[in-house]
């Protein structure tokens, strides 16, 4: 057995790029509440979208600092629409997700009428609990792969 010490070079630790997720999740989930609960969001008749003026409005209250950037030019956010997906997964807001066929010759479903319903009952429910708790609930909607949420990069 060599039992001289172990020569090791020093390594520099500059230049480095660390990947950091500016988004917070449950942050994002505390806004989109907020904000459904003080305005009325009339989802898309036909594509059951949020529209671009909330969208915007929402993008100003999300976590990531360049949220509002996000927007694509048809006016949807992927993020913000993650986020709405949530919290209809932890069943916060209600809407309607069906849809309804406008007639005989109709192929995609229409969304009359669709407002966003908070449920201020499971939002309550939802803020008592502990943050990680809170956390939790978030974290087994994407591992369950929710129909909304699932995401495969999400594991314990």
């Amino acid at each position: 057995m060599n039992d001289a010490p172990l020569r090791l070079e020093e390594a520099p630790a500059t230049n480095l790029e660390v990947f950091v997720n500016p988004s917070d999740m449950r942050q994002d989930v505390q806004a989109f509440m907020d904000y459904a609960r003080g305005h009325q969001i009339k989802r898309g008749h036909r594509d059951n979208g949020i529209p671009r003026a909330h969208q915007q409005q929402l993008a100003k209250r999300m976590s990531n600092p360049a949220g509002a950037r996000t927007i694509d030019p048809e006016g949807g956010s992927a993020w913000i629409g993650h986020v709405d997906g949530v919290c209809l997964a932890l069943k916060l807001v209600k809407y309607d997700t069906k849809g309804v066929y406008a007639g005989y010759s109709s192929v995609e479903p229409s969304f009359p009428d669709n407002f966003v319903q908070v449920d201020e009952r499971a939002y309550h429910r939802f803020l008592k609990l502990p943050l990680a708790a809170q956390e939790e609930e978030v974290l087994a909607l994407h591992l369950e792969g929710a129909d909304l949420v699932g995401n495969e990069f999400f594991s314990r």
